[in-house]
């Protein structure tokens, strides 16, 4: 082999970590009490005793929930743990709440958040830069209804089981849908997680089919365009938790192959995977994962 040859040999082995890490991004999830992440060159650690895992868009900053006490009387807050140094610190004005959910806006300057306030539940956001929280006014009684995700033109989507509603920053519902009219075969739980593609255009989301799969979800996509649902994972795979990557053109999920179960239990194998929006293309990134979460930053 030639000098010059060798060297673009080495050059390459050198510049592999970059190329991986412009493609992969950073995932962050949870496996037992604890949030791990995942670094764009596959490398996995631990990080904290947590819940509910948010990453950052520039994949710096997860936000979670930490949960102390007992069912009946729990303690729970919003935190923010630096993936480089480990560092968690509180949000001084959240800090006297509890809090329950945690999402970033898409610039990565806002968490929408679900907390306690005044002995009542509310949806607000908080600007991380000053600190200020804004409630966002629904009118809606809250005892039954989960944050899912912040859709990329500032506002909120909700699960509220029988709808799931977009709304706005400023409390106006951009969109109501019936979950009776639209989805009449599936079961939508509160772990049915509703989140709107980059574009506007897909809401995607876990449910499991009535009476087949009740407690056994999978992944499908309704077009809101067109009013048009598909199902993209196969029927051997159970699938919660659904997210966006921020092309729009994939998702990542938590999945487990039905059937595989723990030793002497019926605990499954769960795995983090990332599949293209059409159900093909589909990898395993994380073995031993729940609660995904992904940034391309």
């Amino acid at each position: 082999m030639s000098k010059r040859r060798f060297l673009i040999s080495i050059a390459l082995l050198l510049l592999m970590p970059t190329i991986v890490a412009a493609t992969d991004g950073r995932l962050c999830f949870t496996r037992g009490d604890h949030i791990f992440v995942r670094e764009p060159n596959g490398y996995i650690k631990r990080l904290v005793k947590g819940y509910d895992p948010s990453i950052s868009p520039d994949g710096r900053t997860i936000a979670f929930v930490t949960i102390k006490g007992d069912p009946r009387n729990y303690d729970s807050h919003v935190k923010l743990i630096d993936i480089h140094t480990g560092n968690v610190r509180g949000i001084p004005t959240l800090d006297a709440l509890q809090g329950l959910a945690a999402v970033w806006s898409p610039d990565g300057r806002y968490l929408a958040v679900d907390v306690v306030m005044n002995h009542k539940r509310e949806f607000a956001t908080v600007n991380l830069s000053s600190g200020e929280i804004c409630v966002i006014p629904t009118n809606m009684n809250l005892s039954y209804v989960w944050l899912n995700s912040w859709a990329g033109d500032n506002s909120i989507v909700i699960n509220a089981l029988e709808y799931v509603y977009q709304i706005a920053l400023n409390g106006h519902i951009v969109r109501k849908l019936s979950v009776h009219d639209l989805f009449a075969d599936l079961n939508i739980a509160s772990s049915s997680r509703f989140s709107i593609s980059p574009d506007g255009r897909f809401l995607l989301f876990s449910g499991g089919m009535v009476p087949d799969d009740v407690g056994i979800a999978s992944i499908y996509l309704y077009d809101l365009t067109n009013a048009r649902l598909s199902r993209l994972t196969p029927d051997n795979l159970g699938a919660l938790d659904p997210r966006w990557l921020v092309s729009g053109r994939e998702i990542i999920f938590a999945g487990y192959v039905k059937g595989r179960y723990k030793p002497k239990s019926s605990i499954p194998y769960w795995g983090i995977y990332k599949m293209s929006v059409d159900g093909k293309s589909r990898t395993i990134l994380v073995r031993d994962g729940e609660n995904p979460s992904y940034s391309s930053g």
